[in-house]
């Protein structure tokens, strides 16, 4: 007999209000911004987790602009 599989898991996460990062509910504290003072440092860290958040957007949009082209292609192609 097959063991049966069980997903892993799920972990209950929790936002962050200093920085917005997202982290397991279980931490005391949020990791990335836990050694970060308020202030210029605090925003810097903003500034730099919003660019790449923006960066993987543009990504992601061109990963499914790909994957439609060549679906289109393999389409065309079968016809």
């Amino acid at each position: 007999m097959q063991p049966v599989f069980l997903p892993p898991k799920i972990r209950m996460m929790k936002r962050c209000q200093r920085c917005g990062s997202v982290y397991p509910r279980k931490a005391a504290d949020c990791p990335v911004c836990n050694d970060v003072e308020d202030g210029p440092a605090l925003e810097a860290l903003k500034k730099q987790r919003k660019a790449g958040l923006v960066s993987f957007g543009l990504m992601d949009i061109s990963f499914l602009l790909a994957a439609a082209i060549l679906l289109l292609l393999l389409l065309g192609s079968a016809l």
